[in-house]
């Protein structure tokens, strides 16, 4: 199993996977959200050509209104 972490929390993969595939898999889907990978925001552009290979540290944020 490829070990990583997803807002905080300890997860596994059975295999590498792109980050829109393990995303949608996850449940993530539309424009609600950002991604950082490894502390650096990933653009929506670049979910198709981002691997996750096992060590990373994932952020999936979503906005907020307040003050």
């Amino acid at each position: 199993m490829i070990e990583l972490t997803l807002n905080g929390e300890a997860g596994q993969l059975a295999k590498p996977m792109r980050l829109d595939e393990f995303l949608a898999d996850r449940g993530f889907h539309g424009r609600g959200f950002a991604v950082a990978l490894d502390g650096d925001f990933v653009p929506r552009s670049r979910y198709a050509d981002v691997t996750l290979r096992g060590g990373e540290s994932l952020e999936v944020l979503s906005p907020m209104q307040g003050g």
